[in-house]
């Protein structure tokens, strides 16, 4: 990605706030922010290439990618010329990848502390072409929710034979109902507590503080905005008087050496061992735990429905920060996920008795749970209370039904999720996506399979208007796109 005009001559006028989509162009655009950098980075992540690549190739007729470098408003000037580089080093990406795009990368400042940083990627499309809203005699573009051909909630299966078990149950972490006893869920108010712990080998400073302030903005903003205002989460940071020392080096903990799924368990205890007495930790929704910044240390875990016994109360909803996972607002979140909300890894955990498999995140980049995305499948928000009966469109035997959703990123009132329940804890799930592109993601939920080997399976791609596929005998169809939301026919067999 670039900051600067590589084939566009035309002068870019964009406000002093993020840049909306009006403001660049009357053309068809799309709008992606990318992944978080760690500290002051330049270099794309693989993620990020990821996210790019993904964007390129959905976009094969694109004219132009702007790309935006985003500094707070308060921050000195030099961190103009840190956005600058990254967003010149995106659009350079994405022209590689398609060298008949025009790119541009600049700066422009934020008064939004979870932009701060980032690159926002813009799209700018022909002006000829035009988003797929619907076929030839298909409904109004601005009224596909009303459509005569959506099947009558009625003649639907109730949402409880949908709502079913995890087969391979676990008492902390679930993904099936009813959830964990010590799960949250619907409507949260949560505090945490934030204690920093130090080592002799890796400090904790009052920047690594700076830096954690601004990652608990974006992590309070991520659950706000997902839950559809649900969830409101306020952290507490501890006094730098009671900031905790531990009596062992990090590289005494194996710190350094990132075994995988290492359970840091005693690390945790040993902190609250040498925590001051006058802390309260009962008093508290969660415990966060965390280092000070360091690319030799690197990991998160999160302790759900574990209570810790401390010197004053009992501490429960803990997680673990270390090294670069410190004051990464998506680790965070993601720790979260488990420890208030009991939901499972998606990922396979890797380890020296399996160091790969074929596919190590089969539920790809579209849950915060699976690779660091920035969203949580439907799925997972219904386990979490997040969603309302009538927003659930539940299928067993029905032959054909059609439906409308809506984005599930969407803060409305609609139906956002068609599950298809194929047997007790294996399910099939229909949704809409519009964060990075528009489409409709299906998945497999298969609770059979273990927290840590990939209970979710994620097409890759999302389907557009006119596309389908036959998945355990049951084929889905997207008939209709528009900015509402999307026309799905469901047809069994």
């Amino acid at each position: 990605m670039c900051f600067v005009c590589t084939t566009v001559a035309a002068t870019l006028i964009i406000s002093s706030q993020i840049v909306p989509v009006e403001a660049i162009s009357a053309a068809p655009t799309t709008q992606l922010t990318l992944t978080s950098y760690a500290a002051n980075a330049v270099p794309l992540s693989n993620r990020q290439k990821s996210e790019i690549e993904s964007l390129v190739e959905s976009h094969p007729a694109a004219e132009k990618f702007i790309c935006t470098g985003i500094r707070l408003a308060s921050a000195p000037a030099s961190e103009n010329v840190l956005v600058r580089k990254r967003a010149q080093a995106a659009c350079d990406y994405a022209q590689k990848l398609n060298p008949k795009l025009a790119t541009w990368f600049q700066n422009k400042p934020t008064s939004q502390r979870s932009f701060a940083g980032k690159v926002l990627i813009t799209v700018k499309n022909s002006t000829t072409s035009t988003l797929p809203v619907t076929n030839p005699g298909s409904p109004s573009r601005s009224d596909l929710s009303t459509h005569p051909s959506i099947t009558n909630q009625a003649l639907l299966s109730p949402v409880e034979v949908c709502k079913t078990s995890d087969v391979s149950f676990r008492p902390d972490t679930s993904n099936g109902f009813p959830r964990p006893t010590t799960a949250k869920t619907g409507t949260v108010s949560a505090r945490i507590l934030l204690v920093p712990i130090i080592f002799s080998d890796l400090p904790y400073t009052d920047l690594d503080n700076l830096r954690l302030k601004t990652a608990t903005d974006q992590v309070t903003e991520f659950y706000q905005k997902t839950s559809y205002g649900r969830v409101s989460i306020s952290y507490e940071f501890l006094p730098k008087q009671y900031w905790i020392t531990m009596s062992k080096s990090a590289a005494e903990y194996r710190l350094p050496e990132n075994i995988p799924q290492y359970n840091k368990t005693f690390l945790v205890e040993d902190a609250f061992a040498l925590a001051d007495p006058s802390i309260n930790f009962g008093l508290y929704d969660g415990v966060a735990l965390t280092t000070g910044y360091s690319t030799r240390v690197n990991g998160g875990q999160g302790f759900p429905g574990v209570s810790f016994t401390t010197k004053n109360g009992i501490a429960k909803g803990v997680t673990l920060e270390l090294g670069s996972a410190a004051a990464n607002s998506e680790v965070m979140a993601h720790e979260l996920g488990h420890s208030l909300f009991g939901l499972e890894d998606l990922y396979v955990f890797l380890n020296s008795n399996r160091p790969s498999v074929p596919e190590p995140v089969p539920a790809g980049s579209w849950d915060i749970m699976s690779s660091l995305g920035r969203e949580f499948f439907g799925w997972n928000k219904l386990l979490m209370g997040w969603l309302e009966p009538y927003q659930v469109r539940c299928l067993s035997n029905q032959a054909a039904s059609s439906h409308f959703i809506e984005a599930i990123e969407t803060a409305g009132n609609k139906p956002k999720l068609v599950l298809i329940n194929l047997s007790e804890g294996v399910t099939l799930a229909i949704e809409g996506r519009s964060q990075w592109t528009s489409g409709v993601l299906v998945y497999k939920i298969d609770s059979r399979i273990n927290h840590g080997d990939g209970p979710i399976i994620a097409q890759k791609n999302l389907l557009s208007s006119g596309q389908q596929l036959t998945l355990d005998g049951w084929t889905i169809k997207v008939v209709a796109v528009d900015p509402s939301g999307f026309l799905v026919d469901v047809v069994k067999g």
